[in-house]
């Protein structure tokens, strides 16, 4: 078991290394110059255009290369793995006078209690539906609760978001839509939603999926309990035919 876990772990080792990679050349397929000023105008041959740069040439030659992006493709390859390696990401082209790791360092916490909270929401759904419907089985909650649980695991997130934030907190207004540390109303939608759909970091499990798979696990109690003796009706005893 020891052995088997230790060549998972290496073996990540060569994965992110592929991952990085082609991360770094699709970046720079991509072109453009993150330095231009103005909207966006389109795509052409040399790049994405915008329009209109005020900057003067000096300053956007100074900012290429404070940034190393004048440097060959080989010189910025290995500058990017040594800081993916390092943990330095270098500074936040978005945000001003900030680096990427303390971007991710502030952020962090809110992304670890909103994955944490929809873990929740989905061990508190699902078990109990799935146990519900593996009670009664071929009843309409039983029903209900299969193609409830096939549309949550085939629904993209961005669907199910969007429906609820038009739903419940613009027509209903009963729950907000942002401000994450206002209050533990304003955590019940983001959370609740991450829950009842696939994760795209780990589609294998959401409520949905939980309900199917307790409904699975627990849909021989019925039977389980006729074969004790504990039931009488007519639908039971058949049952238990087939454990004799």
């Amino acid at each position: 078991m020891a052995g088997f876990i230790l060549r998972r772990l290496l073996w990540t080792i060569p994965t992110l290394w592929v991952i990085l990679t082609i991360v770094f050349f699709m970046m720079r397929s991509i072109g453009g110059d993150p330095f231009r000023h103005g909207p966006l105008l389109g795509l052409s041959n040399a790049g994405w255009v915008k329009y209109g740069d005020p900057q003067p040439p000096a300053i956007r030659r100074n900012q290429r290369e404070k940034y190393g992006l004048d440097l060959p493709w080989y010189q910025q390859y290995g500058n990017y793995l040594k800081g993916v390696v390092t943990l330095d990401l270098g500074p936040s082209l978005s945000f001003r006078y900030m680096r990427v790791t303390d971007i991710i360092r502030e952020m962090a916490p809110r992304s670890f209690e909103l994955v944490l909270l929809a873990f929740a929401w989905a061990i508190l759904v699902g078990i109990p539906v799935g146990i519900l419907a593996a009670l009664r089985p071929g009843s309409a909650f039983d029903y209900a609760v299969r193609v409830l649980t096939g549309l949550g695991i085939s629904l993209p997130s961005f669907l199910v978001a969007t429906l609820l934030i038009y739903y419940v907190s613009v027509k209903l207004a009963l729950l907000p839509t942002s401000g994450w540390d206002d209050g533990w109303q304003n955590k019940v939608l983001p959370t609740l939603t991450l829950s009842l759909v696939r994760w795209p970091t780990s589609p294998g499990f959401c409520a949905a999926h939980c309900s199917r798979l307790w409904r699975a696990t627990t849909s021989g109690w019925p039977e389980q309990r006729a074969c004790r003796g504990g039931a009488s009706s007519a639908s039971t005893r058949s049952r238990t035919r087939s454990c004799r």
